[in-house]
């Protein structure tokens, strides 16, 4: 194999591993069943509001239907109301790969309106969020 095919091997391989829109995940929460991640580059504060992506990892793929794979990772967009102890859920993107890697195998459908907030779930991944996103680091440390 030539040095220029090498190269085109590794930099294919590169392309895969590390895709264009590569993330900075910080794991928030984890179990034997899922891993909730937040990318820290997509947090975006205005105000008492905060804008960011998170990544759910699952152990086991799920949705897998009349042979197809299903997806082990779902990427979604999201913001939380720090003060009213709110969230709202925007699009999402499903992939087979764990980290979100790769193609997106499926997509929510694009909302045609801002998502509404709704009250964090008591004992969900949304307090989880809300909590790594709102509470003064000096309280989450202690």
């Amino acid at each position: 194999m030539s040095p220029r095919s090498i190269a085109s091997v590794l930099a294919l391989c590169l392309a895969v591993a590390w895709p264009a829109g590569a993330t900075n995940w910080q794991l928030v929460r984890g179990n034997e069943r899922a891993r909730l991640s937040v990318d820290k580059d997509s947090i975006k504060r205005n105000g008492d509001e905060v804008a960011f992506q998170f990544l759910i990892d699952l152990r086991r793929p799920e949705g897998a239907a009349m042979g197809t794979p299903g997806h082990s990772s779902t990427v979604t967009q999201a913001k939380v109301r720090c003060s009213a102890r709110t969230i709202a859920l925007g699009d999402a993107e499903a992939f087979l790969p764990h980290g979100a890697k790769g193609a997106a195998v499926g997509r929510s459908a694009p909302k045609k309106a801002e998502p509404a907030f709704a009250p964090l779930e008591k004992g969900s991944s949304d307090e989880d969020l809300w909590a790594y996103l709102c509470e003064p680091k000096e309280a989450a440390k202690k």
